[in-house]
Order: C-alpha cells, then sequence, then structure tokens
C-alpha cells in the first residue's frame, strides 16, 4: 500500500469535495485536510497496482508527494 499526500489548492474551493470523493472510489481510503481555507489536501492509501498519478481518480492539476509505502 502508498501513501499520498494531494495539495487540492490548485483546484477551485467548489471542486475539492467532488475531488476526494472521485478518489474514493478508487483509493482503499482518503483522509481529508483542513485548513484556514477550507478542504485544502488529501491523504491517500493506494493499493492498486495501477499508478495513482495516471489513474482516472487523480485530480489533475495538483501537487502530490508520495508519503510511503
Amino acid at each position: 500500500m502508498k501513501y499520498y499526500f494531494v495539495d487540492l489548492r490548485a483546484l477551485p474551493i467548489s471542486e475539492r469535495i467532488a475531488a476526494c470523493k472521485k478518489m474514493e472510489q478508487y483509493a482503499w481510503e482518503v483522509f481529508e485536510k483542513v485548513g484556514t481555507s477550507g478542504l485544502e489536501s488529501a491523504e491517500v492509501c493506494w493499493t492498486s497496482p495501477e499508478d495513482f498519478e495516471s489513474s482516472p481518480c487523480f485530480p489533475q492539476g495538483c501537487k502530490c508527494t508520495l508519503l510511503g509505502n
């Protein structure tokens, strides 16, 4: 299992919740992180053999960091 940090601040605030919901359809677990501007990021537990950043659920334009596996 790999853990990713996804910075959602590149998306309009109105699209961030939908991005998390879409990731939840594919990922093992998604933990939403709230900051001063509301929903700002998510930590994603990824179990699929498919690459997370090229998967259909990855929010395009967002920065992603592999936290560990």
